[in-house]
């Protein structure tokens, strides 16, 4: 009897582990075409992209000489006002930076031409406003950014800014000169 016993045990287990191998191997488990987007499927990554991309133009608003060709928009800049178009908030109105030179001859068509394009995007007159120079509120002197970076000195990495007085506000310590920093 208990020969037998072992047998059915032995064969129980056997059929159990054979069920959990069988069971491993799921065909719904394993990639197939279906799971790819179709190639013209817009996907949430584009999509965030995109969103980015129009926050970032609407933020810096400003066009450059780069932006055109002759008079004329740019494909660059027919994109940034393109994404200055497309970001969700309200045109009222679009502020846009235009920042070129004055004393140059097609500054003032190249002007018309920023303001027929957003015209020609959907907006009214009342949404459209240009101002002249760069946008002053996204530019900021390199110096405060460049106070927080850190340095290695003697091997060893510190932070530039430097405790003064009794308020804890720091300064920026004197940065090392190339010949000095070099050994």
């Amino acid at each position: 009897m208990n020969a037998m016993m072992n047998n059915f045990r032995n064969t129980a287990l056997s059929v159990l582990g054979l069920a959990l191998l069988a069971g491993c191997h799921n065909k719904a488990n394993e990639p197939s075409a279906m799971d790819f987007p179709k190639q013209d499927e817009v996907r949430s990554i584009n999509r965030f992209n995109e969103a980015q991309s129009a926050a970032g133009a609407r933020n810096d608003a400003t066009l450059y000489p780069v932006h055109f060709n002759g008079s004329a928009l740019s494909s660059l800049g027919a994109r940034k006002l393109d994404d200055m178009v497309a970001d969700d908030d309200a045109c009222e109105p679009m502020m846009v930076y235009v920042n070129l030179d004055d004393n140059d001859p097609r500054t003032e068509k190249r002007r018309s031409a920023v303001v027929a394009y957003l015209k020609d995007s959907g907006l009214r007159d009342e949404q459209i406003k240009l101002a002249e120079g760069r946008n002053p509120d996204v530019h900021a002197p390199s110096s405060l950014g460049a106070s927080q970076l850190y340095r290695v000195e003697d091997g060893k990495l510190s932070n530039n800014v430097q405790p003064s007085g009794d308020d804890g506000a720091g300064s920026a310590a004197p940065a090392a000169s190339s010949s000095a920093s070099a050994k």
